[in-house]
Formats: C-alpha cells, sequence, structure tokens
C-alpha cells in the first residue's frame, strides 16, 4: 500500500504542477524520483514504529503514571480493502457507566 504512494506522486505530479510552470517539482518526482523515494521511505519507517496495544500499554505502566480508576480497550479494524488496518487504543477514566456501552459507541 505505502509503494503505491510513489507510484502515484510520480504518476499525478504533471498533471497537479505542470512541468512548464514548476520544472523542479518535475525534475525531482518524475525524472530523478527523490520526493516519490522520500515518501516510500517514510511510510515505510512510519510503519516499522507502529505499537501493538500491548506494548501501548506496557509504556502506560512503565513510565510512573497513576493507572488507578482508568480502563482501557483496543481493536484492529480494516479501514482499506484488503490490507488497509488501524490498531487503535481508548483509555477512559472509571466514572460509572458500564464500559461496554462506551465502548459500543465506538464501533
Amino acid at each position: 500500500m505505502i509503494f503505491l504512494l510513489g507510484i502515484l506522486t510520480i504518476a499525478i505530479t504533471p498533471f497537479q504542477f505542470p512541468p512548464w510552470r514548476y520544472p523542479g517539482q518535475f525534475f525531482w518526482s518524475c525524472i530523478i524520483p527523490v520526493v516519490p523515494f522520500i515518501l516510500v521511505f517514510d511510510g515505510l519507517v512510519s510503519s516499522l514504529r507502529t505499537r501493538t496495544p500491548k506494548e501501548v500499554l506496557q509504556l502506560l505502566k512503565g513510565c510512573g503514571a497513576d493507572g488507578e480508576g482508568w480502563e482501557t480497550i483496543s481493536g484492529h479494524e480494516m479501514h482499506t480493502f484488503p490490507i488497509g488496518y488501524l490498531t487503535w487504543s481508548i483509555g477512559m477514566k472509571k466514572c460509572g457507566k458500564r464500559w461496554a456501552d462506551v465502548a459500543a459507541e465506538f464501533r
């Protein structure tokens, strides 16, 4: 999915930035594709830095913050078929509401 960003950058640049008005943009995007390479590289590195919900909870517990009175839920949802997934975590202070009711609002 991230590699499509580089291909789309090369394909769309001549239409978004006409070469006669923006020769630098055209040169660095299509002739020597530095801009698409940087976009793909940044996307890959950002993807490798993502944390699982378990790792997020370990960070919260390890930072010294008081976790008393808090509940957390997390999930894994598809946003772009077939390979686009989003992992989410929510922390909520216990307030008397049933957690299942609050969690149902996010689904």
